[in-house]
């Protein structure tokens, strides 16, 4: 519709119009803009999320500002009532592949409206329709495709200490498969150098072939049947049975355990980065000193919007992103 003379633009709140889950997807935010842009008399919407409001364009002779209230609330309690949306802590995400895996293989299943996962943080936010799947079907699909729902640590929980390298790996059953196979592809290697039986060190490469393999193919497989898409696990199964069946056993039990613990050292790495990116975000103040007309006061970061000033005195830290309109100092950038 075409502005008109006639046209008033009002700013409504949404956070006692919408469901929470809601107001924090922006899939849901869409469907209501259209729900509510379609009404007769509206002429345009436009939803601010972070300040939880709708800035209305409309006919005040066609349509009115309760209708459009009415609207947002019926339509909000009907996308309440119809999607369930979740953020779920994932570990074992060793490449931005992994994160394509599971979304593409959570997306697939019915009744997920969407999937996204964020690689660098470890969290999959998701959608769906809470008549048609549940969250156990969902984080079964995740467990089949090799990864795991990690338990949010509890309020109040000490933070946990700081591992070392050797802990860390070997807290995962799937690195410790690694760490035996390896074991066993050096004991076949020693037991050939001594002139043993010669099934002996053929038998420690095909059991390190099983150990450190198997988890590889499943995950493979899973990932086949879920997304309909080889991944490096598949062709990594094929290339190890296609060396035992030429008699290639060490050939084919270095190649899976060295690939496995490549992907344990990566997914150590990544975690010591998003442990540090965690200790980053931790320095960011949660409330900010704002100049108003009445004086000072603190309020939460959430709350700045664009043209506020925001004092910043010596030793504390930067709330928000901004211009230094008056003062000068040096900053540390670091954090």
């Amino acid at each position: 519709m075409i502005a008109t003379e006639r046209t008033r633009t009002e700013r409504i709140k949404l956070s006692s119009l919408v469901p929470p889950g809601t107001m924090g997807c922006d899939h849901c935010l869409d469907r209501l803009s259209e729900s509510v842009a379609a009404l007769r008399g509206v002429q345009s919407i436009e939803i601010n999320r972070q300040q939880e409001t709708a800035t209305v364009a409309l006919d005040p002779e066609v349509a009115t500002v309760t209708s459009v209230e009415e609207t947002i609330r019926r339509e909000g309690e009907t996308l309440g009532a119809t999607f369930e949306h979740q953020i779920l802590p994932i570990e074992g995400m060793d490449c931005a592949d992994c994160a394509r895996t599971l979304e593409r293989g959570v997306a697939r299943l019915p009744g997920v409206s969407w999937a996204n996962v964020n690689f660098a943080g470890a969290r999959m936010s998701v959608e769906y329709a809470s008549d048609q799947t549940t969250m156990r079907a969902i984080e079964g699909r995740i467990t089949s495709l090799g990864y795991r729902v990690a338990t949010p640590p509890q309020a109040g929980q000490p933070a946990p200490e700081e591992r070392s390298i050797g802990q860390r790996m070997l807290a995962d059953r799937q690195n410790l498969n690694v760490a035996v196979g390896l074991l066993l592809i050096i004991s076949g290697i020693l037991a050939d150098f001594a002139d043993a039986a010669s099934w002996l060190p053929l038998g420690m490469y095909a059991a390190a072939t099983l150990i450190a393999g198997i988890p590889v193919a499943r995950k493979g497989l899973a990932t086949l049947r879920a997304t309909h898409r080889l991944d490096i696990n598949v062709l990594m199964t094929i290339a190890v049975i296609g060396a035992a069946f030429i008699g290639k056993w060490l050939e084919g039990a270095t190649v899976v355990v060295l690939f496995s613990l490549g992907e344990a050292l990566e997914r150590y790495t990544m975690d010591r980065a998003r442990q540090s990116i965690r200790s980053l975000m931790s320095l960011a103040p949660v409330e900010a000193l704002l100049r108003t007309a009445d004086g000072e006061r603190r309020v939460p970061v959430g709350e700045i919007t664009p043209g506020d000033i925001v004092i910043v005195r010596p030793g504390d830290r930067l709330p928000v992103d901004g211009v230094v309109t008056v003062g000068a100092s040096v900053v540390n950038q670091a954090p």
